[in-house]
């Protein structure tokens, strides 16, 4: 009975050591694990010029920054270009307007002075129509002057114009005045139309006066905006589109290489505390071994 009981404690620390040396490489493995795997992340983050994933972090947000900041001058340059083409586009729509009512100027003035000259020539037309129906109207009077006899009215001896006054032509007198007048209203009435062209003209030309100083607020306000943007970190000239989009997509391709080192640095520090909760677990594991081989 005393062979098999020693035989069977010689079995039982067989088996202990051979627990007690697993337990030994495991912790050794474990060890070496973690090392691998902190040395392959401190490989990363020197890459990077960070020596904590911290800094890392703080990198990946300041790329961040940059693709916004960069995205926010394209958007605000493209603004200043717009704006640039809409301000030439309403000086020359100004400038047009400005010569249109200076042609309606002009046109109006022609138009009052031939009013005024039409004017008069109706009003002598009038008083001439209406001498010569006063002179119609002595018809009578006139029949009965004889040569040598004075005149009842005027007491002249001679009547030399009577035969003129004979020829008038009161009708023809008549048809000229209305024609006169007709030629009046024809000028009034091209004066209204003149007058409603000019007005439309000026309405114009004040919409547009308008949108310019709108346009020029808003311009002052986008280059007060680009100056400060400029000033915290400059990407290039606002009126040269190629250079802003390269800005950009360096800023894109910089942060996209850093998310990638951030997400590689984050699996990497997971797989460093992986790696030391198996070290700590199999160093755990062979004190534990020790501890039984010591009580048997």
């Amino acid at each position: 009975q005393y062979s098999t009981s020693a035989a069977q404690l010689q079995r039982e620390l067989d088996a202990q050591q051979g627990t007690l040396q697993a337990a030994a490489q495991a912790k050794q493995a474990a060890r070496q694990a973690l090392q691998t795997t902190t040395a392959a992340q401190h490989h990363l983050l020197s890459q990077h010029g960070s020596t904590r994933l911290a800094d890392l972090r703080t990198r990946w947000q300041s790329a961040l920054q940059a693709v916004t900041h960069a995205e926010q001058c394209q958007a605000l340059a493209t603004t200043r270009r717009e704006q640039t083409q809409q301000h030439d586009q309403l000086a020359a729509a100004l400038q047009v307007e400005t010569t249109t009512l200076a042609q309606h100027d002009s046109a109006l003035e022609t138009l009052r002075l031939r009013y005024a000259a039409q004017r008069d020539v109706v009003t002598d037309k009038r008083r001439l129509l209406e001498q010569e129906r006063l002179i119609q109207s002595l018809q009578a009077h006139r029949q009965a002057l004889q040569p040598g006899h004075a005149c009842p009215l005027c007491g002249a001896l001679e009547h030399p114009a009577v035969a003129s006054y004979q020829a008038l032509d009161v009708s023809a007198t008549a048809t000229a005045l209305h024609a006169a007048e007709a030629a009046l209203e024809q000028l009034k009435e091209q004066g209204d139309a003149a007058k409603t062209a000019r007005a439309t003209t000026q309405a114009r030309l004040l919409a547009l006066q308008e949108q310019l100083q709108q346009l020029h607020s808003a311009r002052a306000h986008s280059a007060a905006q680009w100056q400060a943007l400029q000033a915290a970190a400059p990407t290039g000239d606002w009126q040269q589109p190629e250079q802003l989009a390269a800005t950009l997509a360096h800023a894109q391709a910089l942060q996209q290489t850093v998310q990638q080192a951030l997400q590689q640095a984050e699996d990497g520090e997971h797989a460093i505390q992986t790696a030391s909760a198996t070290c700590d677990q199999a160093t755990r594991a062979q004190q534990h071994a020790i501890h039984q081989h010591e009580l048997l």
